[in-house]
C-alpha cells in the first residue's frame, strides 16, 4: 500500500473521532500492521478536559482481517470484567462505537474495537 493511500485512510478515520457524539481526540497511530491499524485516542470530558486514553483498532481491507476483528469484538464482550484483560470502553451499558462512521464507509471502517490503553513502565 502506498504512503499516500495510508495517509488518506488515517485522515478519513481521524474524522470519525472528531465527529463522534462521544468526544474523542486522535493522538496518533500506535501500530499500523498487516491485519489492522491501532490508534491512540483520548476521551474529552464535557468540560473539555482530556481524560482517559483508549486504543481504537480497525481492520484492513480484506475479508480475513475483518472476520478476525469481528471475532475479537465477540471475545471482548465475553471477557468483559475479567482480570488481566484489556477492557472495551463501555458507554451507557454498551460497547462504545463510533456513531459518526457513515453508512457509505468501507466495511473495514465499520467495525472498531475501542478498549483501555495501558502503557507499562520501562524497566
Amino acid at each position: 500500500m502506498s504512503h499516500s493511500n495510508v495517509n488518506s485512510i488515517v485522515s478519513r478515520r481521524i474524522k470519525y473521532f472528531e465527529k463522534n457524539s462521544h468526544k474523542f481526540q486522535y493522538e496518533g497511530s500506535l501500530s499500523p500492521g498487516g491485519h489492522g491499524d491501532v490508534y491512540l485516542i483520548r476521551e474529552i470530558s464535557p468540560g473539555g478536559t482530556l481524560t482517559r486514553r483508549f486504543i481504537a483498532k480497525f481492520s484492513v481491507n480484506n475479508p480475513r482481517s475483518l472476520a478476525s476483528l469481528h471475532q475479537e469484538v465477540k471475545i471482548a464482550k465475553k471477557l468483559y470484567g475479567a482480570l488481566h484483560i484489556s477492557q472495551p470502553l463501555i458507554i451507557n451499558g454498551a460497547m462504545a462505537v463510533l456513531d459518526s462512521v457513515p453508512s457509505t464507509a468501507p466495511p473495514e471502517d465499520k467495525v472498531v474495537l475501542i478498549s483501555t490503553y495501558y502503557r507499562l513502565p520501562c524497566p
